[in-house]
């Protein structure tokens, strides 16, 4: 339960900064949401990546970083196809969403919340956790 409630405290910070530099960059830089979205997506993959790593999943710190950051960018990636596509449809279909990016940003967050979680956990943190002898 510790690992979920830690997963959503990390999502939350993702969402942050995720709704957070879309904002910047739509109504800050004049950037296209859409395009915008890249750019948001990939700040809050890191921000989680560097919450999960050390709280969630609980990896011993510097074991193969650079390997594990590319296996959670991957994963990243594959829950993030869901959570733009779901981001996409609800601007498209949904003109309150248009003018509060934040709320299309939530929308697609929580389709690939599920996605992710059992990539990360299945994928990107399974070897340290093997390595330590936790497979929970």
């Amino acid at each position: 339960m510790r690992r979920v409630a830690s997963f959503f405290i990390a999502g939350v910070v993702g969402y942050l900064v995720d709704a957070g530099v879309l904002q910047l960059l739509v109504h800050g830089v004049g950037m296209p949401a859409l395009a915008g979205r890249v750019f948001s997506f990939l700040a809050a993959v890191f921000s989680t990546w560097l919450i999960n790593r050390r709280y969630t999943f609980a990896v011993v710190q510097g074991s193969g970083l650079q390997a594990e950051w590319w296996r959670y960018l991957m994963s990243s990636l594959a829950g993030g196809v869901v959570n733009y596509a779901s981001f996409a449809i609800t601007i498209a279909r949904v003109p309150l969403a248009r003018r509060y990016l934040f709320l299309a940003v939530a929308v697609g967050s929580c389709a690939g919340m599920i996605v992710n979680f059992l990539l990360y956990s299945g994928f990107v943190f399974r070897r340290a956790r093997a390595a330590r002898g936790w497979h929970g």
